[in-house]
């Protein structure tokens, strides 16, 4: 137990040191490397896309599939619909807060059954895009906010996190997992491809649209 908790919150210490990294922007200057930064996270991002897709071609038979792919794309449609009318601060931090639902969702299906070498590269690589995730968070909530709240706000992006990962283990050990996985892979995967739509949509320059298809080559290869 004290080894699922543990896994379950290295995804959370990312996203917190990379909220730490935003607020020290003015002392260590990171706020040039910040494309670089968000093109790792999209890079790796992609390549938790490809073997989650993978994964739906297991149950593809499954109508729950579908039912979870279609949830999770209107829960991404309302959910910007919702952000959009924020400020640019508040944005991110919502845009943030809601695509770490599914990367809960997935580092729970992980810890779930026995846990494997894959199943540790994914927790680790949604760990690491984690942090790129938490210093553009607070990086942004710097411009209105006082470094201490802007650190918080960068954290508390990302407890949405392990609380997802607690509700899918609660589920799958009481829950047939055959019932439920389909459901939850589905929304995870239509969720996240969404979000790693819009981020690609904001690689504008040659060098971060490298940057990330590189990043998706290594974490992919990594993830296998």
């Amino acid at each position: 137990m004290a080894k699922i908790i543990l896994l379950s919150l290295l995804p959370l210490a990312g996203t917190s040191l990379g909220a730490y990294l935003g607020v020290l922007k003015n002392t260590t200057k990171i706020d040039n490397q910040e494309d670089t930064l968000v093109a790792i996270a999209t890079g790796i991002l992609g390549a938790i896309c490809i073997n989650l897709c993978f994964e739906t071609l297991e149950y593809i038979r499954d109508i729950k599939l579908l039912v979870g792919i279609l949830t999770g794309f209107v829960f991404v449609f309302l959910m910007d619909k919702i952000t959009n009318q924020e400020t640019l601060h508040s944005q991110l931090f919502w845009a943030m807060l809601i695509h770490n639902i599914p990367e809960g969702i997935i580092v729970g299906i992980a810890l779930t059954g026995t846990i494997t070498i894959q199943k540790l590269g994914i927790i680790a690589s949604v760990s690491l895009q984690n942090i790129p995730d938490g210093l553009v968070v607070s990086m942004a909530a710097l411009q209105k906010h006082r470094k201490t709240k802007a650190f918080l706000l960068g954290f508390l992006s990302g407890v949405v996190e392990p609380i997802a990962v607690a509700v899918i283990i609660f589920f799958m050990q009481r829950i047939n997992l055959e019932i439920v996985e389909p459901i939850f892979i589905g929304f995870s995967v239509s969720s996240i491809i969404s979000i790693e739509f819009d981020l690609l949509k904001s690689c504008h320059k040659t060098k971060v649209l490298l940057i990330s298809l590189a990043a998706t080559l290594l974490f992919n290869g990594i993830l296998g």
